[in-house]
């Protein structure tokens, strides 16, 4: 039994898509734009590379989200690309 109001809204596909495509593009490219800002955010490194490696691939799976949430089958593509990152992501944070 359903209490009223405790049903959350349905979310476009399309539109979870873009919005999270759009939010691994601004994060992945931030450690390429200044890790400076980046390490001041998350913490000092002792090198440079991981963070921009791991930007860089964030960047271009964003890239392919956005791309794929406008084609007509792309929304199985971008839900299985943010499976993946999230994933990824989750297991590269629990050293």
């Amino acid at each position: 039994m359903r209490r009223v109001g405790t049903e959350l809204p349905r979310r476009d596909p399309r539109t979870v898509a873009r919005a999270q495509g759009l939010f691994h593009v601004v994060g992945g490219a931030w450690p390429l734009v200044s890790c400076r800002t980046f390490a001041r955010g998350y913490g000092p490194v002792s090198d440079e590379w991981p963070q921009k490696t791991s930007g860089g691939l964030l960047l271009f799976a964003g890239c392919g989200m956005l791309r794929a949430a406008s084609e007509e089958d792309g929304v199985r593509h971008a839900r299985r690309v943010g499976v993946g990152t999230a994933l990824t992501s989750a297991q590269r944070r629990g050293r």
